[in-house]
This record gives structure tokens, C-alpha cells and sequence, in this order.
């Protein structure tokens, strides 16, 4: 029998017939059935990087048959062992050992020092750690994109916000407006990230289980990772709405209709020395906008560090590969 994804890549099937060397001589042997095995999900070769079915199978014999070709009757290279549930995995491994070691047994091992769970582990891990890092950072990017659209949105309407509370409408109704604003962002990105969720979430599951040969591998749709999600995401936009939606609240009437006062501007440290004149115009522009609000400063920064960390992520496997290959 030989594993499913050597036949696939040689074109085997059970019936056909293939030559191979057993203890020095040459031997014709038949293929009787294709072979999925979870000690080979990740079947990789002595010394490779990388799987390679056209260069490594993994086949497999009846005892007696492979016993008369080596002359090893009643004798063994390599087991596996099952363990009970109530079985302690360093007990067992100090007993094989010590059971072994006069016919030169090699120390036995843990499935987790196994090179296909190893591999297995390390593909889940890094999902697993994608999906504690990515989605703060998105969260935090969201609530600061929400934020510098309303806070313009509000600068922008300040005299009709001021007329409509000199009419009569109360804090409560403009906050609400605005809100509806914010909630119509919210549930835009809720359906299309699930849409987008599920249809990635198949695709990395499929792909999963073709990479590591799995007999099926089902992408499960838990409702309450959605409702979570749909959850989070709307109390980011609400937390980026927060300082605008305070503003509204605290703007009087009378304030709203008149012109904003314009900044307060002072020199800077750099405009107080002689280092201000080794600075072009366009760097002491920027230098006294980021003095002025250094806030906003940091954000814009943060925001800027969030996105490469996304794309270098993302970009991370492909590169990867491309180096292995």
C-alpha cells in the first residue's frame, strides 16, 4: 500500500505495478490499496524542507513478506504506540526505554516531538496567533478611521448643528442622527467581513486539508463567533465616534453658529533657535502641525505601523515560500 499523495503524484492506482530495491535486490511489487495515515500527514523526507511526493513515499507491508525479504523475522525498526486515557506519556516513555535499551532501542518520544504533529502544531499555531494579533489591530485602525471621519463631519456641519439646537432640538436627536451615520459604517463591515469571513474561512480549511492530506475537514459556522465579532466591531466605531459625539453634546448654540476661533499658534523649539533656519518651510510645516497636536500625531503613526504590520503579515507566507523554493 502506498500513501495517497505519492500515488497521486506518480499516477498509481491500486493494481498497477512498480519496481523496488529490498536488501540489495531488485523486487516487482503490487499496489493493492492507496493509503491516508495520520502519523503522515505532513509526509516529508529525511533532510527535506519541503514535501516532495515524486521523491519520497511512504509504503507499506505485510509483516511476513518484509520479515522474509531482510531475514529480521520476529523482529521490528519502529512502533507506535496508542495510549489509554489515563495513561501518564513520560511513564510510558521511561518504561519503553528501559525495556528497550538492551536490544538498542533509540530513546522514544512524545507525539508532540513527532515531525508530522510537529509541523501539524506549528501550521495551527500560527493561525491561531494571526487570529489574536490581526483583528486588534483592525479594531484599532476602524475606531480611528470612524473617529477622523465624524470629528470632520461635525467641524464641517458646526453652524447647522448650532441652528438646529437654537430651534429647539435637543442633544439627544443630533446624537442620534450622527449615530445612525456610525451604525450604517458598522453594519456595512459587519456583512461584508462575515461574507468575506466565511468565504476565507472555507478556502483556509480546504486548503488545510489538501496540504496535509486530512480525509475531509469541516469549516464549522459558530454563531456566537459571529455575534462576538459583530459585537466588537460595533464598539470600536462607537468608541471612535465617542470624542465627536461628546463635542456635540458640549457645543452651545450660540458658540456653533459663529466661525470656529482660529488656533493658537507659537514657536516651536525649532523656530526659537538657529536650528530652524537649516529646516526647509515644508519640514517646519509639519513640525509645528505635529507640536500643535501631537495626538493626532501619534494616531497617524499608529495607524500607518498597524497597516505595514498587516501587509507584512500577509505578504509573509508567500515570501517564505518563495525563499524555501
Amino acid at each position: 500500500m502506498v500513501n495517497e499523495g505519492s500515488a497521486k503524484a506518480h499516477g498509481l492506482e491500486p493494481g498497477d505495478r512498480f519496481s523496488a530495491t529490498l536488501n540489495g535486490r531488485k523486487r516487482e511489487l503490487t499496489i493493492v490499496g492507496v493509503v491516508l495515515s495520520p502519523e503522515y500527514v505532513y509526509a516529508i523526507g529525511p533532510g527535506d524542507r519541503m514535501p516532495d511526493d515524486r521523491r519520497f513515499a511512504i509504503i507499506w507491508m505485510s509483516e511476513r513478506a518484509l520479515a522474509e525479504v531482510y531475514g529480521l523475522e520476529a523482529a521490528f525498526s519502529w512502533g507506535s504506540l496508542k495510549l489509554m486515557p489515563d495513561a501518564v506519556e513520560t511513564e510510558v516513555i521511561g518504561a519503553l526505554d528501559d525495556m528497550l535499551e538492551p536490544y538498542g532501542g533509540g530513546a522514544a518520544y512524545g507525539r508532540k516531538d513527532q515531525t508530522s504533529d510537529a509541523y501539524l502544531e506549528h501550521g495551527l499555531d500560527m493561525l491561531r496567533n494571526m487570529s489574536h494579533t490581526l483583528p486588534p489591530i483592525f479594531l484599532v485602525v476602524s475606531a480611528f478611521l470612524v473617529n477622523l471621519t465624524l470629528s470632520r463631519l461635525v467641524a464641517l456641519e458646526r453652524e447647522q448643528i448650532g441652528l438646529l439646537k437654537a430651534l429647539g432640538c435637543s442633544n439627544a436627536s443630533i446624537v442620534a442622527h450622527y449615530l445612525k451615520f456610525v451604525a450604517a459604517i458598522a453594519i456595512i463591515g459587519i456583512v461584508v467581513g462575515s461574507a468575506a469571513g466565511i468565504w476565507l474561512g472555507v478556502y483556509v480549511t480546504r486548503l488545510f486539508g489538501e496540504y496535509y492530506r486530512f480525509p475531509f475537514l469541516v469549516f464549522a459556522r459558530n454563531l456566537d463567533a459571529y455575534v462576538l465579532a459583530a459585537l466588537l466591531s460595533i464598539a470600536a466605531a462607537l468608541d471612535g465616534a465617542l470624542r465627536s459625539l461628546r463635542e456635540i453634546v458640549s457645543l452651545a448654540a450660540a458658540v456653533a453658529m459663529r466661525p470656529p476661533a482660529p488656533p493658537s499658534f507659537r514657536r516651536t523649539l525649532f523656530g526659537r533657535t538657529s536650528l530652524g533656519s537649516l529646516l526647509s518651510q515644508r519640514t517646519m510645516m509639519m513640525i509645528r502641525s505635529m507640536a500643535r497636536k501631537p495626538i493626532r500625531a501619534v494616531l497617524a503613526t499608529l495607524g500607518m505601523a498597524f497597516a505595514t504590520g498587516i501587509l507584512v503579515v500577509s505578504l509573509f507566507v508567500g515570501n517564505a515560500m518563495e525563499e524555501l523554493t
